[in-house]
């Protein structure tokens, strides 16, 4: 485990200036935001990161008791590129498991480029009660690495629970890193983030669909997402959404056959 200080200094005295090295001084000058870089599918990206009353196979790393709308064993890849370095990417795994009422959730996210990454591991476990209630229970390793300084790691709990009171409207609330634990022997700058979620989605028709999120994060301002899906064909959507915080908008389309 190394000190964040004594990171940067290694890389900024000795080192030659090359472009990822420059780029990962420019990940370390927005490190608070740089954690948790979850990529939580093309749907709820689109959404605007909406995650606190959606069922998604996604929200396996947002709030996992939307997993429980997944009717057979499935997985799902993401892989995403940014625009800080042509190398920076995040690639992930996403595998459910559905037991009657119960849900078994594997998730795999590894977020960066060949001199830095972040690796989130994370197993869940979901219950529905009925066609109204879902809770869940997730567990996750998280690991960062330097290339030749080391590497720290530390676990994580999140709870999750979705209510939907009928056809139209969903309730959630999550709470992520509820112990609130960093990376040992490391910067208090790296602590992993914890927060709490509430969400509400809303089915205005079968071809409109409405979600928000209200997201504080312990070191961030409070994050208002909305997000807006409007299904043109049976086999074709569109999406989009807004974050208050640093006003991101997304948008996106969504293809579906069988």
């Amino acid at each position: 485990d190394i000190l964040l200080s004594r990171i940067i200094h290694n890389l900024v005295l000795p080192k030659p200036m090359n472009k990822h090295y420059i780029s990962l001084l420019a990940l370390f000058c927005v490190c608070k935001l740089s954690y948790g870089q979850h990529q939580f599918g093309p749907r709820l990206t689109a959404l605007g990161n909406n995650s606190g009353a959606v069922f998604d196979i996604w929200n396996i790393l947002g709030n996992s008791a939307g997993i429980t709308k997944v009717e057979k064993s499935t997985a799902a890849i993401n892989y995403s590129r940014h625009s800080i370095d042509n190398e920076l990417s995040t690639q992930a795994l996403a595998i459910i498991f559905p037991l009657n009422n119960d849900f078994i959730g594997i998730s795999f996210q590894k977020y960066g480029l060949s001199v830095y990454n972040e690796i989130n591991t994370g197993l869940a476990f979901a219950k529905k009660f009925g066609d109204e209630l879902s809770i869940s229970l997730k567990g996750n390793y998280h690991q960062i690495q330097i290339t030749g300084y080391g590497a720290a790691a530390s676990y994580s709990i999140n709870v999750g629970v979705i209510y939907q009171f009928n056809e139209k409207i969903t309730v959630g609330i999550y709470s992520s890193n509820i112990s609130n634990r960093g990376y040992i022997n490391v910067s208090s700058d790296l602590l992993i983030p914890s927060g709490i979620n509430l969400g509400l989605s809303y089915q205005a028709s079968k071809k409109i669909f409405i979600a928000a999120t209200l997201n504080k994060n312990t070191r961030q301002k409070i994050d208002m997402r909305f997000g807006l899906e409007y299904k043109i064909l049976e086999t074709l959507s569109v999406r989009a959404g807004l974050s208050s915080r640093t006003l991101n908008q997304s948008i996106g389309i969504g293809l579906v056959y069988k």
